[in-house]
């Protein structure tokens, strides 16, 4: 083997030999043909230097006519072979010398070889320029070599096909089409004779650039299958590179799939073909060629990303037969690519798994590219690389890159050792192999990359970019020295924070940057928003001239920038426009707000018009093509990629750097309102906390104070600035044809402004939401179909909003009085009756609006049109394209144009798959709308509405529960109770056939939010339909019962207080039969715990998210639009009080039941609860008084309790304590209530229960065994307070103080004396006589309490007490007979008694029977009104006229005997019966007569009693027979006659046992279907004795 040393020794000699002169004449010393050897040995040692000395020793002899003189051009041409694309003088030279050989060779045959040689050298020596932009400089050479080949009738065909395919693509390259398309006919002409297998080559070649004529070509290759799919996937591939939009590309590409899967027969070899005709084995299809056509369109199918038709064509090749190894692998690199597709929306939002399953499939190819190079096919690799780029283009974002660090490297040096001619991949792999390196902080290597790839791209799209970022990277590397220019200072230091993200003092950097460029003003733009520079003019100190002062030191400061760009000129202007940009970009990314708007002024003054756009920007679009052969086979596949877009300096990069710079300026300034605390869009407020500032100037408004003005007025122009930077990025992307610009201008609007979306101020966005629409439609909306129909729907919001009539005000009443209807039946004044009128008004639009409602209309169908399923990316979910629906009908009906049958599905053949969904919606929106007073729109039966939605395929369940909860409420108004059963029944189903929310998005949790809250409601209504329709039946009202709690349920799911409360009214008024009854109360219990645990964890959740302010917000149609939206369904409250009022109820009522039945510390522990959950208001007295008598019941401390009622009225605190007494067990403990119940009574209008409470504490000291000094002290103390009480003093009756008593807490602050409050008689002046003793009540009370007096002394010492309340009786009736004559002077005609007695009774009792009232007129003794009986006799006969009576019922003087006066009839009557026993006990028997009298009196006017008054003429009989008078005897008997009970009374009796054996049942029955086991019996032998008037205080609670 030859070595270096042997050829240098051999090189000597020839030196050595060359330069010693010829020894014999003629004859050299030396061949020249060891010239040519040597030079040729000395390149492959790369010694280039010997073999040039070599050549030029040649050359410089004399050149033999020979195949060395070819060889040493050859050699000589590969010294002059260009290192890159730059080398142009090189390439000539090379050139020349492949050429002189070329032409030398081919005269001679024997020379022949030395040409084919030629050819391939020459091809090596070119490769340099064989990418786009440089093939124009091999065009001629390559067509004379091409000439030189075909001269010497080369036999091998197909390199010289080669090189005429590769001509024809130089010709494309320098765009000289018609050479292009000459030369590709001959090409194509040369290849059907020599190389049939290589015409699919050209013949895409020819297709694909329109070198043919293209209908003609169609036709002649109709009979070729293979031809066929090559035809047709070329056309849709120019299509697409020209951007013509091929229409229904993915039903053409399904076409070409199956073309080629019905043709798997043929599997032999390429036939021969003829010169005058196609191929003829193009008429079948071998197995090779279909799997290679399959691959090329699966390629295609990825490029436009149908993944339908890529998942086809990857199944068939992965089930094909006899696939090779190189196959295989092209097939696992589509296969692979296919999958990233798949990922859709989950690459779009870059989640971790996209990103793990992304990780997963790069690491798999790169195992491929191992592979592959096992292999040895190179161009294999090459395909490889490429889609191993394709695939790390999605991790090519800053926080991902440095993943695909290893993998990129690997493409970079596999494709730099192969020399590949894919120099713009090869160009972009080392330019993010080079960010990748920059963020690792690793400068050198990523400078080193940088210039690999400048020497790549020389000349190329990215010159610029890789020139200013190598001298940017050189900058930063040498930090640490010192440079004048001020461009390259801001740099640096921009550089330095950027890569410091924790830097310190940032803002400060940040700043010299900014005077480094502009030092002239950048400080004095900087000090507008420092408030410490800001100057206040004397006397104007205030808040107002601070505010007034900051405004217009900001105005100020942002005119000095004028004059800049003039004091710079244009120098440098697109470097200084980059480095404003950045330092924007980093003061934005470190938040420092203000050095970023004042860079953005900068920045944006080079926005002055000095950049015109063009037409494309060159670089983003990288067409690769790379082939894979084999023996016979050729597999050509064609890639086009879109590379991420690099900076440069072309006019498209600088306007949308711009548009850039207008978003973050427009970010900028909101936070600067922010700061103002005034939102985006908002007028400026005045705080409140500086109303003194407006005292101190003397004026109420601020809009009057002329500094407020000024600061108002800044504030809307920061709002208007920000606006303005928004549209203008819209516009810029209008002018440069950026889609993605406007889209994203589109939602900054948006989500900057969603504070006025969601509170329905779409008006005042009426004109950004226009030009983003029609921007949009110039533009395209890049994909975001979504944001565009949310535009459309809020822009034609505020275009109607202005001109929707308001209703009238009986409406507004009307619908007031409509949601009060479904609020619970609590007590409540009864409604006003509203007049219906015959006719109803409809309301009509102002003409004004018409236009605007006009364009309304076409934005509403612009936007259905555009989502009607055409074009299919452009189908959105129907839960957005609803919103435009509801809006479109709305608009209809503000225009009066009806909706036709179809609803607004006018097409026969639509593509529309979501038209029945459509089609039921606008019927449901047409029922809401005509709720209204404009036109009333002709709609379906709800039967039909109901087929239309069962006929509905619905991919959106959440909308499907939402119709049908809508389409039962409409049940509901309208009385249909089957068809609210079968929503019920769907809706239901709905709920069982949807997967719970398991995921923690804010998305998904609001989904469920909606889903429980319609369940909620679909079973409220459920239960109230069940409850209209009980009418008694148990066990449909049980049903009701368990919808109430299962709408509880889902309420509480969902966390909607509302709709829980709804729930629990609706609950609470269908058990208000249930609560009076011991019996059937205790049904309630479980559901009342239920009910009340779903209100307390709803609070709970709501008090949660106002803590987090986690506020999830749908910006959805307005409820005047009538939308579905979340809580629109829920009860409204007219009092937010009511609530609390309710949940004290039920705590209450479920107190009740434990003590019902005898478990008060269960008792006790449900008031401990509802204490801790309840919030601290009112309601909570009553479970504070609840809980006392708990807690006296059990014996504990009620202290701490009792300070609760601290505030509370004195009468309802003595009345506490006088109830609390009753239930505590102890003798102390009942002492010191009763002490505190008397004690807390000290004012004047407490009289009254003072004395109450003081003959209860008498009593009690009686009955405990207490002396009966105690006992009398109490007593003396009573009638002491009653003889000081002034006459007729109005009270109140005892139910309405019993009544505001539980449910009134009224907060009256009073001082309590300091003295201690003693027991017994105090100094009171009761030198009274009987004249002064007016007052009914009073001396009824004194009547009381001598009596109980009298029994307490006993027979020794009760005579004076006897005798004084005998006294006492007779007063009564002197004064209400006295009374009652004068009022009958006063009132009556001058009629006979008689007879106006006589048209009394008739007028009462028209048309019945009343054979009792001869008896009582017979023995009656005819006393005048004016003279009240004197002795016993008379009193035995005398009777109350009826006169007398009807006065006494119908006075309302302090001293008559009514019900007004004697509030307690029972309690007196048992005092009046308890006298007569002792004075008969005494033997004043005579005495009883008035007493008796007095006793039946009351029966009978005041209780209605005829039983009980016919009892005491019985008693007043009795008493005349002992009396021996024997007249009044009888005359009394034959008053009762013989009926003792009659009918009425009888009948009322019978109806009470009745009812309660009902009830006993009732309860029974419902105890086993609420807890499914037998416990009536335990239920009725509950305590019986528990209170009633603390029911009676739930019941009264009931009726509020």
């Amino acid at each position: 083997m030859l070595d270096f040393s042997t050829l240098k020794e051999a090189y000597d000699l020839i030196k050595v030999a060359t330069a010693e002169k010829p020894t014999l004449a003629g004859i050299e010393t030396v061949s020249p043909d060891l010239y040519v050897l040597c030079a040729e040995l000395a390149l492959q040692f790369e010694r280039r230097d010997i073999s040039q000395d070599c050549l030029n020793m040649y050359f410089k002899g004399t050149l033999p006519h020979n195949h060395f003189l070819g060889r040493a051009y050859l050699c000589q041409a590969q010294l002059y072979s260009p290192k890159s694309s730059v080398d142009v003088s090189d390439l000539s030279k090379a050139t020349r010398c492949i050429l002189t050989t070329i032409t030398y060779s081919k005269a001679e045959k024997r020379y022949h070889f030395l040409v084919y040689n030629a050819s391939v050298l020459y091809w090596r020596l070119i490769r340099p320029f064989i990418k786009p932009g440089f093939c124009y400089h091999v065009i001629t050479s390559l067509l004379e070599v091409i000439k030189g080949l075909q001269a010497t009738d080369d036999l091998d065909y197909q390199w010289r096909a080669e090189l005429r395919i590769a001509l024809v693509e130089c010709y494309l390259d320098a765009a000289q089409i018609k050479d292009a398309t000459m030369f590709a006919y001959s090409t194509a002409e040369f290849i059907k004779t020599r190389v049939p297998h290589m015409y699919k080559k050209i013949f895409s070649i020819q297709v694909h650039h329109k070198l043919v004529d293209l209908f003609k070509v169609a036709k002649e290759v109709k009979e070729s299958i293979k031809l066929t799919v090559i035809y047709k996937i070329h056309r849709l591939k120019s299509q697409l590179e020209s951007k013509e939009n091929p229409r229904d590309l993915s039903v053409q590409l399904n076409k070409i799939y199956r073309h080629l899967a019905s043709h798997k027969t043929v599997t032999s070899s390429y036939l021969t073909l003829t010169t005058e005709q196609l191929p003829t084995d193009t008429a079948q299809l071998s197995e090779d060629e279909r799997l290679s056509l399959l691959l090329e369109l699966a390629h295609l199918a990825l490029e436009v990303q149908d993944s339908e038709v890529a998942s086809y064509c990857v199944n068939d090749l992965l089930k094909a037969e006899g696939k090779d190894k190189v196959m295989a692998m092209e097939i696992e690199c589509v296969d692979s690519e296919l999958t990233i597709l798949k990922l859709g929306a989950k690459a779009e939002k870059c989640t971790k798994s996209f990103v793990t399953h992304c990780l997963r499939v790069i690491k798999r190819i790169d195992e491929v590219l191992q592979n592959a190079i096992r292999a040895a096919n190179w161009n294999l690799v090459q395909v490889v690389c490429v889609t191993q780029w394709k695939l790390c283009l999605p991790m090519l974002q800053p926080n991902l890159r440095k993943n695909v660090l290893k993998q990129l490297i690997n493409v970079a040096t596999i494709l730099s050792d192969l020399d590949s001619s894919l120099i713009q991949l090869r160009c972009q792999v080392h330019i993010e192999i080079a960010q990748i390196e920059e963020d690792e902080e690793r400068i050198e290597v990523a400078m080193e990359h940088l210039r690999k790839a400048y020497t790549l791209g020389a000349k190329g799209p990215y010159e610029k970019y890789l020139t200013e970022k190598l001298h940017c990277l050189k900058i930063y590397a040498e930090i640490y020295e010192s440079t004048i220019v001020p461009e390259d200072q801001a740099m640096k230091i921009i550089e330095q924070v950027r890569r410091n993200n924790n830097l310190q003092h940032s803002r400060s950097l940040l700043i010299q940057a900014g005077l480094a460029l502009a030092s002239d003003a950048f400080q004095l733009v900087l000090d507008g928003e420092n408030e410490a520079k800001v100057f206040v003019t004397q006397g104007n100190t205030g808040h107002i001239g601070l505010l007034a002062a900051k405004a217009q030191h900001y105005l100020n400061s942002i005119q000095q920038t004028r004059g800049h760009l003039e004091r710079l000129g244009n120098v440098n202007d697109k470097l200084r426009l980059r480095i404003w940009a950045n330092l924007v970009k980093v003061a934005r990314k470190q938040e420092v707000w203000d050095v970023c708007r004042t860079a953005c002024k900068f920045c944006l003054l080079y926005d002055d018009g000095r950049w015109k756009t063009e037409s494309s920007d060159s670089g983003q679009n990288i067409k690769i093509t790379a082939s894979v052969s084999e023996g016979n086979l050729s597999s050509e596949t064609s890639f086009t990629i879109v590379s991420p877009p690099k900076v440069g300096y072309s006019p498209l990069y600088l306007l949308r750097t711009i548009a850039d710079i207008c978003f973050i300026n427009a970010e900028a300034t909101v936070q600067l309102l922010n700061s103002e605390d005034v939102q985006f869009n908002n007028h400026a407020v005045f705080p409140k906390d500086k109303q003194k500032d407006l005292q101190e100037v003397g004026v109420r408004n601020p809009e009057a104070v002329p500094e407020w003005i000024t600061y108002r007025n800044w504030i809307d122009s920061l709002s208007s600035c920000a606006t303005t930077n928004f549209m203008h990025a819209a516009e810029l992307g209008i002018e440069i044809n950026e889609a993605f610009i406007v889209c994203n201008a589109a939602i900054y609007m948006w989500n900057y402004n969603n504070h006025l979306l969601t509170t329905g101020r779409y008006k005042e966005l009426v004109e950004p939401f226009r030009i983003l629409v029609n921007a949009l439609k110039e533009t395209g909306h890049c994909g975001e179909t979504i944001l565009l129909v949310m535009l459309c729907n809020s822009l034609c919001q505020g275009l109607i909003q202005p001109w929707i009539p308001s209703p009238s005000p009986k409406k507004i009443e009307k619908k007031l009085s409509g949601r009060a209807s479904i609020t619970p039946n609590f007590k409540k004044l009864p409604a006003k009756k509203i007049e219906k009128s015959t006719t109803s008004q409809i309301l009509t639009v102002d003409p004004e609006g018409i236009p605007q409602i006009t364009e309304a209309l076409q934005v509403c169908e612009y936007a259905l049109n555009l989502t009607n399923g055409n074009v299919p990316s452009d189908v959105v979910p129907i839960s957005v394209r609803r919103q435009i629906v509801v809006t479109w009908v709305k608009v209809k009906q503000l225009l009066q144009q009806q909706i036709g049958p179809n609803l607004g599905n006018d097409e026969e053949q639509s593509n529309d798959s979501q038209a029945s969904m459509i089609q039921a919606l606008i019927a449901l929106e047409m029922y809401s709308c005509n709720n209204s007073n404009l036109m009333k729109f002709t709609v379906p039966s709800l039967l039909e509405l109901e087929k239309q939605i069962l006929d509905s395929t619905w991919f959106d369940q959440l909308l499907e529960l939402e119709v049908w909860t809508r389409l039962m409420q409409l049940a509901n108004l309208n009385n249909d109770d089957s068809l609210l059963m079968r929503c019920a029944q769907k809706a239901f189903a709905i709920n069982k056939i949807a997967a719970p929310s398991t995921g923690s998005k804010r998305h998904d949790m609001h989904n469920y939010r909606v889903q429980q809250e319609l369940l909620s409601v679909v079973a409220g209504i459920e239960g109230q339909s069940l409850m209209k329709n009980a009418a008694g039946n148990s066990e449909m009202r049980i049903s009701a019962i368990r919808a109430f709690q299962l709408s509880a349920s889902y309420g509480e799911k969902a966390g909607n207080m509302k709709l829980v409360m709804s729930s629990a009214k609706h609950f609470w008024n269908s058990c208000l039969s249930l609560i009076p009854s011991c019996l059937e109360v205790g049904v309630l219990e479980e559901p009342i715990k239920i009910f009340l645990k779903a209100i307390c964890n709803a609070y709970s959740k709501n008090k949660k998210e106002e803590e987090k302010e986690e506020i999830v917000k749908q910006t959805t149609i307005r409820p005047q639009m009538h939308h579905f939206t979340r809580g629109a369904l829920s009860a409204p409250v007219d009092d937010p009080e009511d609530d609390l009022k309710l949940r004290a109820a039920m705590y209450g009522l479920l107190f009740h039941i434990h003590m019902n039945k005898g478990n008060w510390k269960a008792g006790l522990k449900v008031l401990d609860d509802a204490i801790i959950d309840m919030p601290r208001t009112k309601q909570k007295l009553l479970l504070y008084k609840h809980r006392i008598m708990a807690n006296a019941r059990l014996g504990h401390d009620i202290s701490m309790d009792m300070q609760k009622l601290k505030d509370d009225a004195e009468e309802h605190v003595s009345y506490m304590w006088h109830h609390v007494a009753g239930f505590s067990k102890e003798i102390a403990d009942q002492l010191n209530c009763y002490q505190n119940s008397i004690n807390v009574l000290k004012k004047p209008e407490s009289n009254w229960k003072k004395i109450d409470q003081l003959i209860a504490f008498g009593e009690w000291l009686y009955c405990s065994g207490f002396s009966e000094t105690d006992a009398f002290c109490q007593l003396d103390w009573a009638a002491d307070l009653l003889l000081s009480m002034k006459p007729c003093v109005e009270v109140k009756e005892e139910e309405e103080v019993h009544f505001e008593r539980e449910n009134q807490s009224r907060s009256e602050n009073f001082v309590p004396a300091k003295h201690q409050q003693l027991i017994g008689a105090q100094n009171i002046d009761t030198n009274l006589s009987f004249e002064n003793l007016k007052d009914v009540r009073q001396l009824e009370t004194l009547v009381i309490l001598q009596t109980i007096m009298a029994t307490i002394a006993g027979r020794v010492s009760c005579q004076q007490h006897c005798l004084m309340a005998y006294a006492y009786v007779m007063c009564i009736w002197e004064i209400s007979l006295t009374s009652a004559e004068s009022q009958s002077k006063e009132l009556s005609a001058p009629t006979p008694s008689g007879r106006s007695d006589t048209a009394t009774k008739s007028s009462k009792s028209k048309g019945k029977k009343e054979p009792r009232d001869d008896p009582r007129e017979k023995g009656k003794t005819k006393v005048l009104p004016n003279s009240m009986p004197a002795h016993p006799e008379e009193w035995a006969n005398f009777v109350c006229p009826t006169e007398i009576r009807e006065f006494f019922k119908k006075g309302s003087n302090c001293s008559l005997i009514n019900k007004k006066n004697v509030l307690k009839p029972t309690y007196s009557l048992f005092y009046l019966d308890l006298l007569v026993t002792e004075l008969q006990a005494l033997s004043y028997t005579h005495l009883t007569l008035p007493v008796l009298q007095l006793a039946e009196l009351i029966a009978s006017d005041v209780l209605d009693n005829k039983s009980l008054s016919d009892f005491y003429h019985l008693r007043l009989a009795q008493i005349c027979l002992d009396l021996n008078l024997k007249q009044a005897a009888q005359y009394h008997e034959k008053v009762p006659g013989s009926v003792f009970i009659y009918e009425a009374e009888r009948a009322k009796y019978r109806q009470e046992i009745a009812h309660q054996k009902d009830q006993q049942l009732q309860a029974a029955k419902e105890k086993l279907l609420i807890l499914n086991e037998n416990q009536i019996d335990t239920l009725i032998n509950s305590n019986k004795d528990m209170v009633r008037h603390d029911f009676e205080s739930i019941i009264y609670l009931s009726l509020w």
